[in-house]
């Protein structure tokens, strides 16, 4: 028998989830966006990143190795829409396999995950891209020493101008590009 921990489980204490919820709502404008003004106030940077139900086995690795940077084995995903009979807090591991089991679990809602002291988030949308945002080092982390923030952007922007998309979709896509292009510190 193992002794692990599991990797996803629910939060239920009411104080605990509602101070986790208060910082997310400071840290978002809606379930698909990050706060400028949080981001320029923190001198925060935030990256758009394609996606579909979330996660892909690259990503959890990604943002497990940025995580373990700042010193963080685990965080919470706390809901950022209004649904019933959807937990809307659970507590992470922040490893790949915990990443992926969230992924699995909560892939078609809109959540927020970060820490327990707020040093970074992760906001992932129903739509074709989730966000990367925290401090600069964060972000060079979850990067990699292969790809510079400039590059991650212009992928993103090429994945926006994908001639497959619908009109609508594209144009969305662009938007978000155009949003988080430049370093919230400017």
């Amino acid at each position: 028998m193992s002794n692990k921990q599991p990797s996803l489980v629910r939060v239920a204490n009411k104080k605990s989830v509602d101070r986790l919820k208060s910082l997310v709502t400071e840290m978002i404008d809606d379930p698909e966006h990050l706060s400028i003004p949080y981001l320029k106030s923190h001198d925060w940077i935030a990256i758009p990143v394609e996606s579909s139900l979330h996660f892909n086995q690259l990503d959890t690795i990604q943002i497990s190795r940025a995580a373990a940077e700042m010193g963080c084995e685990e965080g919470f995903a706390i809901l950022t829409e209004s649904l019933n009979n959807v937990g809307n807090c659970y507590k992470v591991r922040l490893s790949p396999t915990g990443l992926t089991e969230f992924s699995n679990e909560c892939g078609h809602f809109n959540f927020a995950i970060l820490p327990k002291n707020g040093s970074f988030i992760i906001l992932c949308t129903l739509e074709e891209y989730f966000l990367v945002g925290g401090p600069k080092k964060f972000i060079d982390k979850y990067l990699g020493v292969n790809i510079s923030i400039e590059k991650a952007m212009e992928d993103f922007k090429a994945f926006a101008e994908h001639n497959s998309w619908p009109v609508y979709i594209k144009s969305h896509l662009l938007t978000i590009s155009k949003k988080y292009r430049q370093p919230a510190s400017e």
